[in-house]
């Protein structure tokens, strides 16, 4: 924003206005640390001024787990085409071995970099449950019910 450092008058103001006169912004201190935080007030009038656009709620699992997918695409390295084989195997809710996974996907090991991404993309959104071998999508990816 432009401000020598967070002592100046400029910073202070801008914080101050903020915080107590908009509500924008909740500061909290602790062990000398600052952090300021959105409140719902602040996020309400960016939404409102089209300072920020925030997608729509999905209304079924199919629009839910496309924007799965497109996170997906966005942090784990491997084909996309091989990403959405094994995606597309695990959306029937049902368990599927790691040698069922590894061939839709095209992968010859468990061990190939781009099959261990895949796992561990969809393990860090909390999509899959693992049960010995074999994976499920979790209830997160159902949240309109499991087929």
């Amino acid at each position: 924003a432009g401000y020598s450092g967070h002592d100046s008058n400029g910073y202070r103001n801008a914080t101050k206005e903020l915080t107590k006169k908009r509500g924008y912004v909740t500061k909290t201190t602790k062990n000398t640390k600052t952090t300021y935080a959105l409140t719902e007030k602040g996020r309400k009038h960016l939404v409102d001024t089209g300072v920020i656009v925030v997608a729509a709620e999905p209304v079924d699992n199919r629009e839910l787990h496309i924007r799965f997918k497109d996170i997906l695409k966005k942090c784990v390295q491997a084909p996309a085409v091989k990403l959405g084989a094994v995606f597309e195997e695990l959306e029937d809710g049902d368990w599927h071995g790691s040698k069922e996974l590894l061939a839709v996907a095209g992968y010859e090991r468990s061990d190939s970099t781009g099959y261990k991404n895949i796992i561990s993309g969809m393990k860090t959104l909390g999509l899959l449950e693992k049960s010995g071998s074999k994976f499920r999508f979790s209830d997160k990816a159902f949240k309109f019910g499991r087929p």
